[in-house]
Formats: structure tokens, sequence, C-alpha cells
């Protein structure tokens, strides 16, 4: 791969270009996307801590992010800000990651798999632009959702 299949010039400000490098992966584009929801919708994140906590006091030692999601989803009146759907099922991986970073006790209460989208090829008609990490290792994707837990 070249570097200019990697860099896609986006827009132009005063005549100069900016450039933004292009997702490489499926997962560049879904992490991309959940920061941008994450950063639009703090009250999603917010329910999603209280409704785990409210499942490790009913002394659960596992259970589903996608359960808290879709009960985030169907039994609130939370309205969710810069998307169609009101919360994303893609989401799901990274909100139990970032739970089990900021509560480290908790580590293992979700479980996680690797993700399929690091092997998949980013879609070509996406429509926002990314800035995306390189490293999609467990540990790179970890890396890249601290910001968020500030």
């Amino acid at each position: 791969m070249n570097l200019e299949s990697l860099l896609d010039e986006t827009k132009k400000d005063d005549g100069i270009p900016v450039i933004y490098p292009k997702p490489i992966t499926r997962n560049d584009q879904i992490v991309a996307r959940f920061k941008k929801f994450h950063h639009k919708n703090t009250d999603v994140w917010i329910l999603f801590q209280h409704y785990t906590f409210e499942i490790i006091d009913a002394e659960f030692s596992h259970y589903s992010s996608s359960d808290i999601l879709g009960r985030i989803r169907w039994h609130s009146n939370l309205k969710t800000k810069g998307t169609a759907v009101k919360i994303n099922s893609c989401h799901s991986p990274y909100y139990s990651r970032l739970f089990m970073m900021k509560y480290p006790e908790h580590e293992g209460f979700f479980r996680t798999r690797k993700l399929t989208s690091e092997t998949k090829a980013a879609f070509n008609d996406d429509d926002d632009v990314y800035i995306i990490e390189k490293d999609t290792t467990e540990a790179g994707i970890r890396a890249s959702l601290v910001e968020l837990l500030s």
C-alpha cells in the first residue's frame, strides 16, 4: 500500500489542502464513529455505567454490553444526537472496554473477543472523514479509548 492510497485530500481551507488518512479497516471506521457518538452523547455513557452497576450489584459475574445498550435504547426516553439510529449496536464492544478500563476491578465482567472488523477492509463509501489510529490490537484499541475517560 502506498502513501497516496492512505491519504485523502478532503477539503481545502484558504487554498491549503487538509490531509487525513483514509481508514484502513472497518474497525478504524467503527472506532471513529464510536468516538464521535460518545462525545455528542455523554448521557449514553452515564446510563451505561449506571445500568452496569445495577447488574453488578445484583451479583452477576458476567453480562452483555449489548443488553445494557438495548435497555438504554428501548427503556429510556433518551434522545441521541448526530445519528439516525438511537444507539448503534457496533458501539457495544467499545462501551464494554471503556467500562473495564475505567473500573479495572471489574475487568472481565464483559467478555470481549477479537473484533472481526479488524480484518475487513474499510468501506469506500463511508460518509465521514476520520483520523484513525494505526494500532488495532486490543492494547491499541484500549489506548485509543483512554482519552474518552478524561
